[in-house]
């Protein structure tokens, strides 16, 4: 947008436009109704004072409107159509272009949701079954890959050698990593999965029972054993994340025994 959504005037000048005066970044984005729209950029450069509209409300056909009153704009072939909050359009995707986000984007461009019959897809939470992932990404479960090609995953059908798949290791896979409001995708995290040994044997002496029980823990990197990451937010804001680094996984002792003493 043009940088008459935001004007360098005195405090007295932006009262009488409905606007405030802001001494630290008046041209920050969004500035107008206009800078929400998915295929417009709006352009800040280096921070200015100056008038622009309270906080919560945005330029609109020159005055100073609240954020849910703002037009929408829908990219057509021949320009934007503008509709107001509630208003319904009727979209028609061309070239085999598919609908996303309120859009028309090529196959090769769509998120992939996970399918309840994917392997592994029931032992997820809620929350990670529900998550978008981009285009290419990949997901691992025992031999098996899964990849997001144009909006679906398509997975292998190895026969996987259960003993051997089965025992604990290290995995790596592509995760959407959020926080509130924050996201940043296709990360690639590692995790540790499998089986340890685990019985109880009678011994000949005391106690007489002889417990072994072991998990499928990690280790973390000893040289770097977290990662900073920087999740973006909406309305240009970032997150810091710590993301631990998973360096290998093995199979540690963990509690047993006789769990009606407990």
């Amino acid at each position: 947008m043009g940088a008459d959504s935001w004007l360098p005037c005195t405090g007295e000048d932006c009262e009488e436009q409905g606007r405030v005066f802001t001494t630290t970044c008046a041209n920050s984005c969004p500035r107008a109704c206009a800078d929400l729209w998915q295929h417009v950029e709006c352009v800040q450069g280096g921070c200015k004072p100056g008038c622009r509209c309270p906080q919560g409300q945005l330029l609109q056909d020159g005055l100073c409107v609240p954020t849910a009153q703002c037009r929408c704009g829908l990219s057509r072939d021949n320009g934007t159509q503008e509709l107001w909050p509630g208003q319904e359009a009727t979209i028609e995707c061309h070239n085999w272009w598919v609908l996303q986000d309120g859009a028309c984007v090529p196959p090769e461009e769509c998120r992939c949701t996970l399918d309840p019959t994917m392997p592994g897809v029931l032992n997820l939470s809620r929350e990670e079954q529900e998550q978008e992932h981009a285009p290419g990404s990949r997901l691992q479960h025992r031999c098996n890959t899964c990849v997001c090609i144009r909006g679906t995953f398509n997975c292998s059908q190895e026969e996987c050698n259960e003993e051997r798949s089965s025992m604990c290791r290290r995995f790596t896979e592509l995760r959407n990593i959020t926080k509130g409001r924050c996201s940043l995708p296709n990360v690639e995290v590692s995790f540790c999965s499998g089986r340890c040994p685990s019985r109880t044997a009678v011994t000949p002496e005391e106690p007489y029972l002889q417990t072994l029980c072991e998990c499928c823990s990690y280790r973390l990197d000893p040289g770097s054993p977290v990662r900073i990451l920087s999740l973006p937010c909406a309305g240009g804001a970032a997150e810091p994340v710590v993301l631990p680094i998973i360096h290998s996984c093995e199979c540690s002792s963990c509690q047993g025994g006789d769990f009606s003493k407990r």
